[in-house]
């Protein structure tokens, strides 16, 4: 019998983003003040902590002894200091390459409304 390989699928979401704080607060505009799809918003504080948590987990979840061997981003900057967290953590070179299929999905004409945008409009 062969010795099987364990193989694994890690899936990290970036951590808190200005723009997630931003769409949790109610609000009685008809657009949110940054919308989600912009590339160059960046993690809060508490994203960044929530990021080394993560790199953490993993580091330990996956040492140079049994490391992951490449990872895959979207173009997003709270994405790449999400990576950059975790490849620091590791303490080993994680290849990483950008893939437009993880962008972020499209609203059509809802793009950037609020709650009270989508009823009005």
């Amino acid at each position: 019998m062969e010795n099987a390989t364990a193989q694994f699928l890690v899936l990290v979401r970036h951590g808190q983003s200005l723009a997630n704080v931003l769409t949790a607060r109610q609000t009685d505009h008809l657009f949110y003040e940054l919308a989600g799809s912009d590339t160059g918003v960046g993690l809060t504080a508490t994203g960044m902590q929530e990021s080394i948590i993560c790199a953490q987990a993993l580091a330990r979840l996956f040492p140079r002894s049994r490391p992951l061997n490449h990872s895959w981003l979207s173009r997003y900057l709270r994405v790449r200091q999400t990576a950059f967290a975790i490849a620091s953590e590791l303490g080993y070179s994680l290849p990483s390459k950008e893939d437009f299929r993880l962008e972020k999905r499209n609203y059509g004409c809802f793009w950037n409304l609020t709650y009270r945008g989508v009823q009005i409009l």
